[in-house]
C-alpha cells in the first residue's frame, strides 16, 4: 500500500510562497484520505454493493437491468444491512445505512438502499451485460421514483469468474490475514452478541492506516472494522446478514427491474451520473473536502 510521505518546504515570507504552500498542505491531506479509503477497500470486505463498483466509466447502453443475473439453479437469496460512519477533521461526521439484496449465485446482480445523513436516499443496482468491444461488463443502474426510471448510470469491464481451484475457505483467508506483515491477532471478546476475533493491521510508517477488525470465529466474517489514518476515520458495522429462501417475494427484492416492473429504462443524464457518483464515493474526500 502507497503511503504519501512528501512534505512541502518550509515556508517563505513570500505571499505567493505562502499561497502554494497552503496548496500542497492541502493536496497532502487529500493523498492521505485516498489512502485510507485503499485500506477500507482491502481490510473491510463487507457486501456487494456500490461501495466496491468502480464509478461507470464506459459509455452505458439503455440495457434493461431485468434478470440476467437470476440464471437457474436459484439458490439462495442474501440479504445484508451495513452501517459506515465517515469521521473527518473539522467536517461533520456522516453515518450510512445500506441494504443490500442478490442471490448466491448471481452475487454481482444486486439492489440495494442508500440512507446517508444530509443527503436524499437512493435506490441502486447493478446487473452483467455485454458489449461489442470489451465484451462481459457489469452495468449499473439508479432508480428514480418521481419519474419511475431506472437509469443506466455507467458500466466496467466485469471480472473474470474465480477458478474452481483458486477458491479458498473463510478460515482460510482468516489465516492468511492474520500472518501478513503487520497484522496480529489480539485475542477475542463478545461484540454485538457474536463471539469475535479481534485483529489489528498497520500499514506505513510515515502515515500509519491503523485497522482493528472484529470477525465472527464461526463464520469468520468481519462483523465490525475500525480503520483510521491521521485525517480519516470509517467504522463500519453489519447490523444484519441473512439467508432467505429464493421465493418469488424475495427475488423481487435483488434487481431494480423485479422490484419496479413498470419503470421505464434510460440513459442516466449528468445530474443522475452525479447523484450516483456521489454515493459511490461516499468514502473519497475531494479536493475541497467535500464527500464525493
Amino acid at each position: 500500500m502507497l503511503i504519501a510521505t512528501d512534505d512541502p518546504q518550509p515556508a517563505t515570507g513570500d505571499p505567493e510562497a505562502l499561497i502554494e504552500e497552503a496548496r500542497q498542505h492541502h493536496r497532502l491531506r487529500v493523498r492521505r484520505r485516498a489512502t485510507l479509503l485503499t485500506a477500507v477497500l482491502i481490510l473491510a470486505p463487507l457486501g456487494l454493493g456500490i461501495d466496491r463498483l468502480a464509478r461507470g466509466g464506459v459509455s452505458p447502453r439503455a440495457q434493461s437491468p431485468a434478470s440476467a443475473g437470476l440464471a437457474n439453479p436459484l439458490r439462495a437469496v442474501t440479504y445484508e444491512k451495513v452501517e459506515t460512519v465517515k469521521i473527518v477533521p473539522d467536517l461533520p461526521t456522516q453515518r450510512r445505512i445500506v441494504q443490500i439484496w442478490s442471490t448466491t449465485n448471481a452475487p454481482t446482480t444486486y439492489r440495494e438502499l442508500l440512507r446517508t445523513t444530509g443527503q436524499p436516499s437512493l435506490e441502486v443496482g447493478a446487473a452483467p451485460g455485454h458489449d461489442s468491444q470489451i465484451g462481459a461488463e457489469q452495468i449499473v443502474y439508479l432508480y428514480q421514483p418521481s419519474s419511475n426510471t431506472i437509469y443506466v448510470t455507467g458500466a466496467y469491464p466485469a471480472l473474470p469468474p474465480p477458478r474452481p481451484h483458486a477458491a479458498i475457505s473463510p478460515a482460510a483467508q482468516f489465516q492468511q490475514l492474520i500472518h501478513q506483515p503487520g497484522a496480529h491477532l489480539v485475542g477475542k471478546r463478545t461484540i454485538d452478541g457474536h463471539s469475535v476475533y479481534v485483529v489489528k493491521t498497520l500499514e506505513g510508517q510515515t502515515e500509519p492506516v491503523q485497522a482493528t477488525l472484529y470477525i465472527d470465529d464461526h463464520t469468520y466474517q468481519p462483523i465490525v472494522t475500525v480503520t483510521t489514518s491521521p485525517a480519516l476515520r470509517i467504522i463500519r458495522r453489519v447490523l444484519a446478514f441473512k439467508t432467505l429462501r429464493a421465493t418469488p417475494r424475495n427475488l423481487n427484492l435483488t434487481t431494480l427491474a423485479a422490484a419496479h416492473r413498470h419503470a421505464r429504462t434510460l440513459p442516466a443524464p449528468a445530474r443522475i451520473k452525479a447523484l450516483y457518483d456521489d454515493a459511490a464515493n461516499f468514502l473519497n474526500v475531494s479536493s475541497n473536502g467535500i464527500s464525493s
